[in-house]
């Protein structure tokens, strides 16, 4: 490559990075997420959505009614479903009805030490809200503080692959994610 278009091309990079640090930035001050592990589990699912979108079409994130639309998924934090509020609602796109779900499919929950868990009357709350949920449709997904931490990608990665296989989401297409050594993969298979 040419020297001056590798210098652009790093500029160009340079460029975007700072791009996408400001907009997450502002998004998380918006948001409303106080939580380290539920802030770091956020940047983790954008920057993996916004590679994928990136790899298959462009990407626009729009902040709307306190949700993160991209291409194939929906991301809304801190979501109010009666009586509970949840960290994070997932929808994923419906290829087959041309739109998103009319719901939420996929709950995401980061639980750590400090706020879950701790005695048995938190653990008997959680189980409660969690089968509340599941009998209102919802696929509940739940990752710890240390899964967060120590591999925030690979915990955004299982997410929208269990997202994308979520019951009526993708109706009759199938599609592979996967995660491998800083590399990201979206497959349809028709």
């Amino acid at each position: 490559m040419d020297k001056n278009i590798e210098a652009f091309l790093y500029s160009a990079s340079t460029r975007m990075a700072r791009h996408f640090y400001t907009t997450t930035a502002r998004d998380l001050s918006q948001s409303g997420i106080v939580s380290p592990i539920e802030q770091r589990l956020f940047i983790a699912l954008k920057t993996t959505i916004h590679i994928l979108d990136a790899e298959i079409t462009s990407t626009h994130w729009v902040h709307k009614d306190n949700s993160f639309l991209s291409k194939f998924f929906r991301l809304t934090p801190q979501t109010e479903i009666r009586p509970y509020v949840v960290d994070f609602t997932l929808q994923a796109y419906n290829l087959h009805d041309d739109k998103y779900g009319q719901s939420p499919h996929c709950i995401i929950e980061c639980d750590s030490w400090e706020f879950h868990d701790r005695t048995p009357e938190e653990r008997a709350y959680e189980k409660k809200r969690d089968r509340y949920l599941q009998c209102q449709g919802y696929l509940v997904l739940r990752y710890t503080g240390r899964e967060i931490r120590n591999d925030p990608y690979w915990v955004a990665t299982d997410i929208l692959a269990r997202a994308v296989q979520a019951p009526a989401c993708l109706s009759d297409e199938a599609f592979i994610l996967s995660w491998q050594k800083d590399s990201y993969s979206l497959v349809c298979n028709r």
